[in-house]
């Protein structure tokens, strides 16, 4: 073995620790938000996930709703329920509710949502069946060897710089 390839091993398993280490890859993780958010209550009213995350399709990240997004359909309904209350202040006042991200990669990866959705894979391939939760919970880790196996199943590309630019 060279040093090259030494180098190279080490780099893996560097990024390899990292990854565990990262956002992506405590499954069941389900931290606590400012509002409930009960993605089955919007899938079983047939909203579809890009309405919410409106970017997915030409960004490299997909988006957290914005409040006015959320106020342009909710003020039309009842506001029986403490959250819903809460929601409408939040979009009264104008002040954008702060999520708590499900999923972060690390800065060394590079994850364009948009090529994802333009190449027509669902949702559900990469945060599972996240539409039938009444509460959003990390269902799949996204790790390296998690990646490079579905790129390898779908003929994607599956060169370091891909996703480590």
């Amino acid at each position: 073995m060279s040093w090259l390839d030494d180098l190279k091993f080490v780099l893996a398993l560097v990024i390899a620790a990292a990854m565990g280490a990262s956002g992506c890859s405590d499954v069941g993780a389900s931290p606590q938000q400012p509002l409930p958010f009960p993605h089955d209550a919007h899938t079983n009213n047939q909203i579809a996930c890009a309405f919410c995350h409106e970017f997915a399709d030409n960004q490299v990240s997909a988006g957290i709703p914005r409040t006015e997004l959320c106020g342009s359909c909710h003020s039309a309904m009842p506001q029986d329920s403490a959250a819903t209350q809460t929601l409408m202040k939040y979009v009264d006042d104008k002040e954008q509710i702060d999520w708590v991200r499900l999923y972060e990669l690390p800065q060394y990866s590079y994850f364009p949502h948009k090529w994802h959705v333009r190449a027509d894979i669902g949702c559900e391939v990469c945060h599972g069946d996240v539409g039938s939760s009444s509460r959003a919970v990390r269902r799949i880790s996204l790790d390296m060897d998690w990646c490079v196996t579905c790129h390898e199943k779908l003929g994607a590309p599956v060169d370091c710089v891909v996703c480590h630019t």
